[in-house]
C-alpha cells in the first residue's frame, strides 16, 4: 500500500516528500482504512516505495497508530542482502517510536553474507519484544525468492516511471553506468550485493521471442550466445518492456529452518 500511496501523491520519483505530499498520503490511507484495509504494507525494495525516507516513513506508521487502533505495518525492508539486520532495525525503531504494530513480511537472511545468521535477527526481534513493541514475522518454507528483472536495477534507473527506465535503457553511457552499479558496486535493487548472475533464473517473459529464455539463469543465456551478462539483462528489459519475473536462487536452508521456529513466526507463500 506505502507504494501506491507515494505514487498518488509523490508521483514515480525519487524525491522527498513535502509536507503537503505527506499529508495526502495520510488522507489517502484513512481512506483505504477506512474502506476495510487492516493495515499498511510496503515494498521498500521496489520503487517507488524505496524512495521515502525513514522519516517519511514514520508519519505513515504514527498516523496509522493513531487512527487506527488494532492496525499493523507490514513491511518489507530495504535490503535482504548487504546491511540485512539494519534494513530490520530501522523497520523495528519505527515500530517503538510510532507505537504501530510490526509484522516482518517474509522475514529471510539471504545472500551468501547472512548464511547462518538467523539468529542475529531473531535476538533483534526479541530485543524489540521485549522493549513493547508487538512484532511478529513470516516467511516462505523455501530457498528461491522471487521479484522482476529490473527490480534488479539500481534505483536511480526506475526513477520517472517505466517509460523513463525505458529511455535510459537505450543510453550506451547509462547502460555503463548501470552495468557498474549492479555488477561491481552492488546496487540498491541488488540488495547492495554484486549480482551473481549464476543465481538469476528467468521465471517468465511476456515476449515470444524470449520464450527460449524461461528456465535459463543470465550466466547460462550469456554463454550461450556468447555476450556479456549485462548484455542480456538490458537485452531482456528492453524486448520485454520490463515485464521479465525473475527466481533468485539465493536463500539458506538453514536460515529458513531457524526462523520458522521463532514464537511469532507464520507461514506465508509470498504469492
Amino acid at each position: 500500500m506505502q507504494g501506491n500511496l507515494r505514487l498518488l501523491a509523490c508521483g514515480p520519483y525519487d524525491n522527498m516528500a513535502t509536507p503537503d505530499q505527506l499529508d495526502l498520503q495520510c488522507r489517502l490511507l484513512s481512506e483505504a482504512m477506512e474502506q476495510g484495509a487492516v493495515g499498511m504494507s510496503s515494498g521498500l525494495t521496489y520503487t517507488p516505495g524505496m524512495y521515502a525516507s525513514t522519516a517519511e516513513l514514520s508519519v505513515l506508521c504514527k498516523h496509522l497508530a493513531t487512527h487506527f487502533p488494532g492496525s499493523f505495518y507490514a513491511p518489507h525492508h530495504r535490503s535482504y542482502g548487504k546491511g540485512c539486520l539494519a534494513a530490520y532495525e530501522e523497520m523495528l525503531a519505527i515500530g517503538k517510536e510510532t507505537g504501530v504494530a510490526v509484522h516482518l513480511t517474509h522475514a529471510t537472511m539471504n545472500f551468501a553474507e547472512n548464511k547462518g545468521r538467523a539468529q542475529e535477527l531473531l535476538d533483534l526481534v526479541d530485543e524489540s519484544r521485549r522493549q513493547g513493541v508487538d512484532v511478529s514475522l513470516d516467511t516462505y518454507p523455501y530457498l528461491p525468492g522471487s521479484t522482476t528483472l529490473v527490480a534488479l536495477l539500481p534505483s536511480w534507473a526506475s526513477s520517472g516511471g517505466p517509460a523513463e527506465t525505458l529511455r535510459r535503457l537505450e543510453d550506451p553511457e547509462l547502460r555503463d553506468r548501470m552495468r557498474i552499479d549492479i555488477e561491481i558496486k552492488g546496487s540498491d535493487g541488488g540488495h547492495g550485493l554484486p549480482m551473481d548472475w549464476t543465481a538469476i533464473q528467468i521465471a517468465s517473459v511476456s515476449e515470444e521471442s524470449l520464450e527460449d529464455c524461461q528456465g535459463q539463469t543470465i550466466a547460462q543465456i550469456a554463454e550461450r550466445n556468447g555476450c556479456s551478462t549485462s548484455e542480456v539483462v538490458f537485452d531482456i528489459l528492453r524486448r520485454d518492456k520490463l515485464r521479465t519475473s525473475i527466481l533468485m536462487h539465493v536463500g539458506s536452508e538453514d536460515n529458513v529452518r531457524t526462523i520458522m521456529k521463532h514464537e511469532t513466526h507464520c507461514g506465508g507463500s509470498d504469492g
